[in-house]
């Protein structure tokens, strides 16, 4: 908050934060995952700049037990899906929190070491210049929760940014 005027600053660089390295010692940490827009289809084409930026993923392990059939398939998951990683990021983040059933409830004490994973803790935004049709205006917008800054150990995340 800005103490002169009570607001949140907000970023608008489209610069993100340097990534920190992953630390040896860290069951859970960032890592770099650069998106391309020119060796992509044209599905990304109204994007104008940047053209590649880096919006991160979370790897590593945090299950406590190592023998946990959810931390299993999450990893294989990941390991799979790595070109949709921005697509999981929404997806653990809109699964999180609605995920309010019954069986959810009852679960989750007893699972709730089982289940940790190694998550996004906090986001950024980023700054695209896009248009909207051929020959049309260029329009230059902050889009937040875009990149992940920073990873941790626990449920899926509940976003921060920055």
């Amino acid at each position: 908050l800005s103490p002169s005027t009570g607001h949140r600053s907000i970023r608008t660089s489209s610069k993100p934060r340097p990534a920190k390295p992953c630390d040896p010692k860290s069951p859970c940490c960032r890592r770099s995952l650069t998106i391309d827009l020119d060796q992509s289809n044209n599905a990304l084409d109204f994007v104008i700049y940047p053209r590649q930026f880096d919006i991160g993923e979370c790897i590593g392990s945090c299950d406590t037990s190592g023998s946990s059939l959810q931390y299993t398939q999450a990893k294989n998951d990941q390991q799979k899906n790595k070109p949709h990683a921005a697509y999981n990021l929404v997806f653990l983040h809109h699964h999180g929190r609605n995920n309010n059933s019954l069986a959810a409830t009852r679960n989750h004490r007893a699972d709730k070491e089982s289940s940790r994973c190694c998550s996004f803790s906090r986001t950024g935004g980023l700054e695209l210049t896009y248009t909207t049709t051929v020959n049309g205006p260029i329009i230059k917008k902050y889009i937040p929760n875009m990149t992940v800054e920073s990873c941790r150990c626990g449920l899926p995340a509940t976003i921060q940014q920055v």
